[in-house]
């Protein structure tokens, strides 16, 4: 029965017609005119200093260079660990083994087959899925290695007391023994150590996986877990546990051991455990998670979808007064204690794990369920501005500089997609930085443009943004624009060619109407920048015709459901991406819809709706020319009189160039007619 109230809760949520900011994943319009059109721009800040956390072992002396083979003085107090006779886990395999015949009736034939491998990892160990033998090496540990050098011993004593390494060995404990590179890679609380075992290129224990091996792993997202919240409604309840060592926790198979080496201060340890890094340790690791979790769920009535996991995350969000968040952490929690699998403790800033609250921490993001929004914790947004600002100060950029930033806005923009289209020409400058032939290149004004637009999204992302809901297909009670443009050709005598469309409102009643056509020459015959000629570039044509009536009757767009009904699919392709592949200029016009969109607060929809196969769609290719228009055709239009577009859209028109700042000229425009 809880199932149907959830179910019918997220129906109701998404099929209303009426549509706000919330619906859109944004604020109030003042925050996001601050974002697209200040002119401040926030400075460095500086970073909290990464304080260092009190050694585990401070019997080890301390070194003044790592880079060296230490006395005896140095290893008298160091631990040490002879190679396991068989594998070893602090998971108790037996209990995990009762656990999964005792509920074999309530698991799913794929959970089950999942959790037979799981106890078999824990037991025997988990596999390597190597193709091939691979050669003996000797790889040099990275500099970073030495230079975090006291905290890298200090772990490495650590795992070996831990039962997690063996060693330390004067000489290589294997025949073909393998000796892959120690790094150290800074974090926000800690220095995590890393076993490099994608290298060397080619000869790495990665590039030797079998790719048809280990199961294909499944992770949630910000972006979900945030949509689980808004179908489990205000005041819901969240809990995140986390998995203490998780990789650590599954032993290596025996026969693989030799594999997983590694040397330091001039002596050779092996790593017994998964490596953190290695490609099938991911697989092996999520095959036992994913078997606890399934397990949790047969003592529990928490429908599935609301429970998340991303390897040793296990985030759930619940209605408040269903109990199912409460029910399933007592489970969850009760389960882990008695297969001996240590959880993170709560934390106090709900960050780590936490248990049954409204707000805290979960995949990178900060989420709040009493005002259902979301926002950056402070120490990712102040580094995302101070990098885009380091990125922006060097001018030239290489390709691992440029695909670092991506990748940090690529994250953003999962939680807001109105700042995807602000992605588009950073995307052609890694392009063009691929293509060239220099190791860098001058960054241009636009992506400098664009990139000052998410400094100051990230410095309002301080305030909460609303969670942003999952797309859908439009409501039952929606409004239909369906349009049609006609091309040109550079030698065409038809000079009243242009724009039809014609707009249904909620009960088919017809709404809106128009016909704009263009004399050639003029906009017909003119040509991009590249010099492309604009008849040709039907996704820019037909995106344009798109935007009329946004443009004419913005009244009749607001807080509405808007279905466009377009012939070309690639407009359909570029809405959904937030911009076009092959087309900038079609991409300039997506991001004036987005911004226009945001701010009459309308859901569009562009649906592909193949040529003159409805009346609506004979018609707006009817008024696409002056020809093929009827007097019945001229009839109607004349009833909805005669509007005229904006002028920067016209003179856009006249003379397409890739200006993007299009969309704010658009709004300047429209803002002393439509928005005061």
């Amino acid at each position: 029965m809880r199932d149907i109230e959830i179910k019918q809760t997220v129906i109701a949520y998404t099929s209303s017609g009426a549509v706000n900011s919330s619906s859109l994943g944004l604020p109030a319009w003042y925050r996001v005119w601050f974002w697209l059109s200040a002119s401040s721009i926030p400075v460095l800040s500086n970073m909290t200093a990464q304080t260092q956390k009190p050694l585990k072992n401070p019997d080890i002396p301390v070194l003044t260079n790592y880079d060296c083979k230490p006395d005896e003085t140095f290893w008298s107090k160091f631990p040490f660990r002879p190679l396991p006779s068989s594998p070893s886990t602090g998971i108790s395999w037996q209990r995990l083994e009762q656990m999964v015949q005792a509920r074999k009736s309530l698991l799913t034939i794929p959970e089950y087959l999942r959790a037979l491998r799981a106890v078999s990892y824990l037991k025997e160990g988990a596999p390597s899925w190597q193709i091939s033998d691979l050669p003996s090496m000797l790889c040099k540990n990275a500099r970073s290695a030495f230079e975090y050098g006291v905290s890298l011993t200090d772990t490495v004593a650590e795992w070996v007391k831990a039962g997690f390494v063996a060693g330390p060995f004067d000489q290589p404990p294997f025949r073909n023994f393998r000796v892959n590179s120690l790094m150290m890679v800074p974090q926000k609380d800690k220095i995590r150590p890393i076993l490099n075992v994608s290298s060397p290129e080619g000869y790495s224990l990665n590039d030797n996986v079998n790719p048809h091996g280990p199961e294909k792993v499944r992770m949630s997202s910000a972006r979900q877990f945030g949509h689980s919240i808004l179908d489990s409604g205000k005041n819901s309840l969240m809990s995140k546990f986390d998995m203490c060592n998780a990789y650590k926790n599954i032993p290596c198979r025996l026969k693989d051991l030799w594999l997983q080496g590694f040397r330091w201060c001039g002596k050779f340890f092996v790593d017994i455990s998964q490596i953190f890094g290695a490609i099938a340790a991911v697989s092996n690791f999520d095959t036992v998670g994913h078997t606890v979790k399934s397990l949790a769920h047969t003592y529990s009535s928490i429908p599935r979808n609301l429970v998340h996991k991303q390897l040793d995350d296990v985030p759930l969000v619940a209605p408040k007064k269903s109990g199912w968040c409460q029910e399933f952490s007592s489970v969850y929690t009760s389960l882990c204690k008695s297969l001996n699998i240590q959880l993170a403790s709560e934390c106090p800033l709900k960050e780590k794990a936490f248990m049954n609250s409204t707000r805290g921490k979960v995949l990178g993001i900060e989420f709040d369920s009493e005002k259902l929004t979301w926002r950056l914790p402070d120490d990712k947004r102040v580094d995302y501005i101070n990098s885009i600002l380091t990125f922006i100060d060097n001018q030239e950029q290489n390709e691992k500089n440029t695909e670092e930033i991506l990748g940090k806005l690529n994250f953003v923009s999962t939680m807001c997609p109105f700042m995807r289209t602000y992605k588009v020409n950073l995307k052609e400058y890694l392009k063009t930085i691929k293509l060239s032939e220099s190791t860098s290149c001058p960054l241009p004004v636009e992506c400098l443009s664009d990139l000052n637009v998410w400094l100051r999204f990230l410095q309002d992302n301080k305030n909460w943004v609303p969670i942003c809901p999952k797309t859908c297909h439009p409501p039952l009670r929606h409004k239909t624009f369906t349009t049609d443009a006609a091309g040109w050709s550079a030698d065409s005598l038809d000079s009243a060619v242009g724009f039809g469309c014609i707009g249904l409102g909620e009960e088919g009643e017809i709404v809106f109407a128009n016909q704009s056509l263009w004399n050639l020459p003029g906009m017909g015959r003119s040509r991009d920048n590249k010099e492309k000629f604009l008849g040709n570039k039907t996704t820019s044509l037909e995106f344009s015709g798109i935007l009329i009536p946004f443009l004419l009757e913005p009244e009749l767009m607001k807080n509405q459901h808007i279905l466009i009904q377009v012939d070309n699919i690639g407009c359909v392709f570029a809405w959904e991406n937030g911009y076009s592949k092959q087309d900038n200029l079609a991409s300039i016009l997506v991001r004036v819809l987005v911004v226009l969109a945001s701010r009459l607060n309308c859901i569009v929809h562009v649906h592909h709706h193949p040529r003159n196969t409805s009346w609506e769609s004979r018609l707006a290719d009817r008024l696409s020319r002056e020809r093929t228009t009827t007097p019945q055709d001229k009839d109607l239009l004349r009833s909805f009189g005669k509007r005229n577009l904006p002028n920067s859209f016209k003179n856009w028109m006249s003379r397409p160039t890739e200006d993007w700042d299009l969309p704010i000229k658009i709004l300047n425009d429209m803002s002393s007619s439509f928005f005061g």
